[in-house]
């Protein structure tokens, strides 16, 4: 039984080493398409190959795997510090999606607990510990972990 299964797995790696991958080629393309943000189901329809395909050669050949890993941790982070720079440019969604990603147990949604700060004195200029201090019973009822949030 051992043997047909070998045997199997043979024909199966030959079949894919026939499918024409070239190390000299197909990481700086899988890199390329990567960083521009697509799958590896899209990656595998613009090289005309299937998504089997693409996964074996990411099993038999390091470098690919990498270009892959690296690429998409790469275009991961531009629209991380996208996002970063319009949350510091005061855009409340980016805000909001960021902290809710960034530290669910702390900004997470579920649940919603609202704030009403209508009874503060408007000519007040509040410390962000005032603020903490007046407000941490809403802040500490909010509920921890769960799914996240998304605006």
């Amino acid at each position: 039984m051992k043997a047909a299964s070998k045997d199997v797995q043979t024909a199966v790696a030959e079949r894919h080493e026939r499918s024409g991958y070239r190390a000299d080629v197909h990481p700086v393309l899988v890199s390329y398409l990567a960083q521009e943000g697509l799958t590896d189901a899209e990656i595998s329809a613009r090289l005309k190959i299937s998504r089997r395909t693409l996964y074996a050669w990411r099993v038999r050949h390091p470098e690919l795997a990498e270009a892959l890993k690296d690429s998409k941790e790469l275009a991961n982070a531009l629209v991380e510090h996208s996002l970063f720079q319009k949350a510091l440019q005061g855009d409340v969604s980016a805000c909001i999606f960021y902290l809710c990603n960034r530290s669910p147990s702390r900004w997470a949604r579920n649940g919603q607990v609202d704030v009403q700060i209508s009874s503060a004195p408007a000519e007040k200029d509040w410390t962000l510990e005032e603020i903490m201090r007046t407000y941490s019973g809403a802040l500490q009822q909010a509920p921890e972990g769960g799914p996240g949030c998304t605006p």
